[in-house]
C-alpha cells in the first residue's frame, strides 16, 4: 500500500512540474532514493542509492544508446 501511495504521489508531482525529461528524472531520482532507505540489507541499500544518484547526463546517454538515438 505504501508503494502504491508513493507511485500516486510521484504521478501527481510529475503532472504538476510538467513532463520535461530533467524535472521528471529529478523527481523520480528523489523517489527512488526514498525507496532505497527502506531496504534492510546494507549492501543492497548502497547499490540502490548509488543507482538513484546517477547523474541525469549518464542516464540520458544510457537511454539514448539503448534506444539507438
Amino acid at each position: 500500500m505504501k508503494i502504491q501511495l508513493s507511485t500516486i504521489n510521484l504521478l501527481i508531482i510529475l503532472s504538476l512540474v510538467g513532463c520535461t525529461e530533467y524535472p521528471a528524472y529529478s523527481v523520480g531520482q528523489a523517489w527512488h532514493d526514498n525507496l532505497c532507505e527502506n531496504i534492510a540489507d546494507s549492501e543492497e541499500r548502497k547499490r540502490c542509492i548509488s543507482d538513484a544518484e546517477k547523474p541525469y547526463e549518464d542516464y540520458k546517454r544510457q537511454t539514448d544508446e539503448a534506444t539507438g538515438k
